[in-house]
């Protein structure tokens, strides 16, 4: 049996992993084990999951295009 090897657990990767469990749902990647071993991970984790919370909540932005 072969395991996707995930990157090295930075504080950049877990708030970015955060970020996509609150923004596109938890899985199996975002939601790894690794992401929660140290507490300034976790806390980048966190962290991550506010951001993306954040995110959701704000109206897309849209750009007026003039046609003429």
């Amino acid at each position: 049996m072969l395991f996707k090897m995930l990157p090295p657990v930075t504080k950049d990767y877990a708030e970015r992993m955060g970020y996509d469990a609150e923004f596109n749902g938890a899985n199996t990647t975002n939601c790894h084990f690794s992401l929660f071993g140290k507490p300034e991970l976790t806390k980048a984790w966190e962290s991550g999951k506010r951001l993306g919370a954040e995110a959701k909540r704000k109206p897309m932005e849209h750009k007026v295009i003039d046609c003429n």
